[in-house]
C-alpha cells in the first residue's frame, strides 16, 4: 500500500493523501512512522479514516506541524483529542466541515497544542454553544480562528472558545444565512 511507496523517503516533508477514501488508520500510521520529517498532512475527505483509532496513527512527538482533515466525516471530538495528544508541534490545523464535532473537542484541540497558531473549522455543524461548566480554551499562541458557517454558534459560544486566548487573536465568524433574532421587549 501506501506505505510501501513512501518507504525510503526520510526526507519526505508534505504528504498530500486528499480524497483517498480507502485509507485506514493503519496505513497512515505506517506512513507517519517511515516518514520521520513529515511536517504536513493533508488528509482530506478521507473518509476511511475510522475515528476511535486515531490515536495509534498519531503517536507522540510525531513532527507535524501541519494537519487537514477538513469533510472527515467520522471525526468527532474524541478522535481530535487523540490527535493532538500526539501532535504537540502543531501550528495549523483545519477541520472544515467536520460536522461531529463539538465546541468541547475545538477547546480541546486549542489547549493541547501549545504552538497551534491557525485553526480552520468553517462549516462544522455540531459546533454549537458550550454547555455550562466547560472551561474556555487557553492559548497565547492562537492568532487566527475560522468558524464562519458554524451556524449553531452564537456569541456566547464564540467567547467560550476564545476568552483565554492572547488578545491579538483573529476570529473569522459569519454566516451565510443569517438567524432570525427577536427584538426584546
Amino acid at each position: 500500500g501506501l506505505a510501501i511507496v513512501v518507504s525510503g523517503c526520510n526526507e519526505l516533508r508534505l504528504l498530500d493523501v486528499s480524497c483517498c477514501t480507502q485509507l485506514t488508520v493503519a496505513e497512515l500510521r505506517a506512513v507517519i512512522g517511515r516518514c520521520p520529517a513529515l511536517q504536513t498532512l493533508n488528509a482530506t475527505s478521507c473518509s476511511g479514516l475510522a475515528d476511535a483509532p486515531l490515536h495509534v496513527a498519531f503517536a507522540p512527538d510525531n513532527g507535524l506541524q501541519s494537519i487537514d482533515l477538513s469533510h472527515c466525516e467520522s471525526l468527532t471530538d474524541y478522535g481530535l483529542v487523540a490527535l493532538v495528544g500526539g501532535s504537540k508541534h502543531l501550528n495549523t490545523l483545519a477541520l472544515s466541515g467536520c460536522n461531529q464535532l463539538t465546541i468541547a473537542g475545538l477547546i480541546a484541540a486549542i489547549g493541547g497544542c501549545p504552538e497551534l497558531q491557525k485553526l480552520t473549522a468553517n462549516g462544522c455543524d455540531g459546533i454549537a454553544d458550550a454547555q455550562p461548566g466547560l472551561s474556555p480554551a487557553r492559548s497565547d499562541a492562537l492568532h487566527e480562528l475560522d468558524i464562519s458557517s458554524c451556524k449553531q454558534l452564537t456569541d456566547r459560544g464564540l467567547v467560550s472558545i476564545a476568552s483565554g486566548c492572547t488578545p491579538k487573536i483573529a476570529i473569522r465568524k459569519t454566516t451565510l444565512e443569517a438567524p432570525c433574532v427577536a427584538a426584546s421587549p
